[in-house]
């Protein structure tokens, strides 16, 4: 009987249960599954939705730059314009991101919204009157389908990128250096694209990475997740990762411009000193050689 007893107490003790990542409370908490599941969805076709419609009124803007003759002159010869807006743009989106009580304000914040989006419209102007209104809308074209893959991708992969953020940042930090880095070397070294692309390559990863972050959010039944008021939050994070993209995709013909420019410039001096006379040619030859004569002396 003894042993018995001492081979029952012997026993392992029983495995606990796994722990189970759980959804952080909503503002729906009380309310049923169902009505949680209808409002989540309801909340991302108006995200989505809100997002598609401000992306098309900023590509009107974008293409009547790029095509309006006048308009394209004025902010190539204004770029200040530009930078100006975005750097007004900056801080104000970050006290928009960081400030929930301006975001649920009933009329201030959709102005404020609107108002910094545009800002950042105008900034990105700069970069479309660069580049011809095709070429624009082809890029336009490609960052949608990206943005929409790594919407796709992030709200339908497994891996929960929400409880595991503090590994985005880690992952994306030393990332963020590289491609600082490279961009350095292509400013200061006249070596071709190339580091640029590099550049362009690695900051697309990390724009990558936080969309599928955020398109989690939005969609819910995560480790964590946007309340279902805070739809503006989503619409302007996307439409930032949007232009990011696009300037990156911009900048390609941009370069082309630059040695166009650089082309014809040499090829109307080339010309203006075919079109001198004869004599004036000897004359200015002989002066140069006689600044030389001096010099060496």
């Amino acid at each position: 009987m003894a042993s018995s007893s001492s081979g029952a107490n012997n026993k392992p003790p029983p495995v606990p249960p796994r722990p189970v990542n759980l959804p952080r409370p909503s503002m729906l908490q009380s309310e049923s599954q169902e009505s949680q599941s209808s409002s989540r969805c309801s909340y991302i076709v108006l995200v989505y939705l809100l997002v598609v419609v401000i992306l098309l009124l900023a590509l009107v803007q974008w293409e009547l730059v790029s095509y309006y003759k006048p308009l394209t002159d004025l902010f190539l010869a204004k770029y200040w314009i530009s930078v100006v807006c975005m750097l007004i743009s900056a801080p104000l989106l970050a006290i928009f991101l960081l400030i929930r009580q301006i975001r649920y304000l009933p009329i201030l914040g959709w102005l404020l919204m609107c108002f910094i989006i545009e800002l950042m419209v105008i900034g990105v102007c700069i970069l479309a009157a660069y580049c011809h209104a095709l070429s624009f809308l082809i890029y336009f074209t490609i960052t949608a389908i990206l943005m929409i893959v790594f919407v796709l991708i992030g709200s339908f992969i497994p891996c929960d990128l929400t409880a595991n953020v503090a590994m985005l940042f880690i992952v994306g930090f030393p990332i963020f250096l590289y491609s600082i880095y490279l961009l350095l070397i292509f400013m200061m070294f006249d070596s071709g694209d190339g580091f640029f692309i590099s550049f362009a390559v690695l900051v697309l990863g990390i724009v990558c990475m936080f969309t599928m972050y955020h398109a989690q959010l939005i969609r819910g039944w995560r480790y964590a997740e946007l309340y279902t008021t805070d739809g503006l939050f989503a619409v302007i994070i996307l439409f930032c990762h949007f232009c990011i993209i696009l300037m990156l995709f911009c900048f390609l013909d941009w370069s082309q411009a630059d040695e166009v420019d650089d082309k014809d410039s040499s090829e109307s001096d080339a010309t203006a000193m075919q079109s001198l006379p004869y004599e004036f040619k000897i004359g200015f030859l002989n002066k140069a050689q006689h600044f030389e004569d001096v010099i060496n002396l």
